[in-house]
């Protein structure tokens, strides 16, 4: 390669969207499964939708247009990523068929995992402090997700996350289901 080329990528990554309502796991599940593809000798990028929001300088208004809108960028910036030949797990809310919907029109290669969680355990887990009973009249954020989520239609895979599994079991089971649908 000579001075100034740029090698590029030939194969496009793989972006593998973990979603479900806050305190799904989706976090947690996404760095056990980000290790284990690691370990594999992928080249894996994350993007946590927290942490995304605090970037992009979002971190004040929760309405639901604003929440549309980044849910869209989040996956075109998973696009841009995985086009240069990287893995993304992206761990977003993303609670709009909308997001979803254009993500598979647009990335090659996409992967979605849907958290399905029990409400009793959102309740327990509850680190936000987003499913108390006064949560909606205490916080700007506090609009409850789980009632307003439209929860994906065909995820490549659902995972209830109640508990019984530990999140490197739940990663072993998208990294499995992947690879079959893939035939790898």
């Amino acid at each position: 390669m000579a001075c100034g080329e740029v090698e590029v990528s030939e194969q496009t990554g793989t972006v593998f969207w973990i979603t479900g309502l806050a305190g799904a796991g989706k976090t947690t599940v996404a760095q056990e499964f980000m290790s284990a593809m690691q370990l594999e000798g992928r080249r894996v990028v994350s993007l946590d939708g927290d942490h995304l929001r605090k970037v992009l300088g979002e971190t004040q208004d929760y309405s639901m247009e604003n929440r549309r809108k980044l849910s869209l960028t989040y996956g075109r910036l998973a696009k841009l990523i995985a086009d240069q030949g990287f893995d993304v797990v992206c761990a977003t809310i993303s609670m709009f068929h909308q997001c979803r919907r254009q993500n598979r029109e647009s990335i090659e290669n996409y992967f979605e995992v849907y958290l399905n969680v029990p409400e009793h355990v959102l309740r327990q887990r509850n680190k936000k402090n987003l499913y108390a009973d006064n949560a909606t009249q205490d916080r700007d954020d506090a609009v409850l997700p789980s009632a307003l989520m439209e929860s994906p239609k065909y995820p490549d895979v659902t995972i209830v996350n109640d508990g019984t599994e530990s999140p490197c079991q739940i990663s072993q089971r998208i990294i499995s289901q992947w690879k079959a649908v893939n035939n790898l």
